[in-house]
């Protein structure tokens, strides 16, 4: 196994990384375990991360280590234990994360085919994006499964209220958002509108937040945004979409705390198993763009936060003009 091993491509290490993990997402779903299919429960979960290098766990690493079980959320190699003075306990078992190098430096050619030189006689360098990442799979262990390691310092809660938080996030989309459905809550591309049913028709706050943060997830799609190709109801393009939406409002709802409420997700989690079974690749591309969307979303949070700090310094001699006037009324 060894010897077969050593000579697998990356491409080939990386196919059969996705659909390991593929089974595992395919069985979880059979069983209603995956983590976006479970009820909304809001709670602080710090980040999974590597306190060695200080990466943080992102896109299908962040689902994979969340998957785990571990409550401690520090991860780190054998190597980087044994390093920092810690062991990992014999007959524990490492966690497959993988790492994807989507560009290559290169010597940059004439057309002829030569190195192009800078003024030192230098060759000069230039990046090539690849349509294929290059797949790096390490194999980590949780703090849990290590000696030595000091306790996690856990934080005294959110520094924040969820519902204010996620009412900002809301608020700093300028997302055109409509509170008259009974009972439905859906985007509409060709309008670019979120319908939503009244707060009060919710039996929670964090219920109405993330229906809303996973309808604000199907936002980021239109082609003046992060422009994701959907499909018609029914279509495995639209089930695809709605993995995507659905995995970035739990990312989400467990990073602001609000919580997650997977809502309507049976309808399509055969449309998920098949995509799955289909493509292994499809779950590592759904936490891709779901990372993505939160990415987006908490930008335009960033954003809107920073304008409002430039207002509250203007000088306060200084008299609002009549268009600001007429915005604030």
């Amino acid at each position: 196994m060894t010897e077969q091993r050593k000579k697998m491509t990356s491409r080939e290490r990386g196919d059969l990384f996705h659909r390991k993990f593929a089974e595992r997402v395919i069985a979880m779903l059979k069983e209603g375990t995956a983590p976006w299919q479970k009820p909304w429960e809001p709670a602080r979960h710090s980040p999974h991360f590597n306190p060695v290098t200080g990466t943080v766990y992102r896109g299908i690493n962040r689902i994979i280590t969340l998957m785990s079980g571990y409550d401690d959320s520090r991860w780190m190699t054998y190597q980087q234990a044994q390093a920092a003075g810690y062991q990992v306990r014999r007959g524990e078992k490492g966690t497959h994360i993988a790492h994807y190098k989507w560009t290559l430096e290169k010597d940059r050619l004439d057309e002829n085919g030569r190195p192009v030189l800078d003024a030192d006689g230098n060759p000069e360098k230039e990046i090539i994006r690849l349509q294929r990442p290059i797949v790096s799979i390490y194999s980590v262990f949780n703090a849990a499964q290590i000696d030595g390691i000091p306790p996690l310092s856990r934080e005294p809660g959110y520094a924040w209220n969820p519902h204010e938080r996620a009412e900002k996030i809301l608020e700093a989309s300028r997302a055109d958002i409509r509170h008259d459905q009974a009972d439905r809550a859906f985007y509409r591309p060709f309008t670019d509108e979120i319908h939503l049913p009244p707060k009060d028709r919710f039996d929670a706050p964090d219920k109405y937040y993330a229906t809303a943060l996973h309808e604000l997830g199907h936002w980021t799609g239109h082609k003046s945004r992060l422009d994701r190709t959907g499909g018609a109801f029914g279509t495995e393009a639209y089930a695809r979409e709605e993995l995507r939406a659905e995995i970035a409002s739990w990312m989400l709802g467990e990073e602001i705390g609000v919580g997650h409420d997977p809502g309507d997700h049976a309808a399509y989690v055969q449309s998920w198993i098949r995509a799955l079974e289909d493509d292994p690749s499809e779950i590592a591309r759904a936490c891709r763009d779901a990372e993505n969307i939160r990415d987006y979303l908490l930008e335009l949070e960033r954003e809107h936060e920073n304008a409002l700090d430039e207002e509250s310094q203007v000088a306060p001699d200084r008299a609002p003009d009549s268009e600001t006037v007429a915005e604030q009324t």
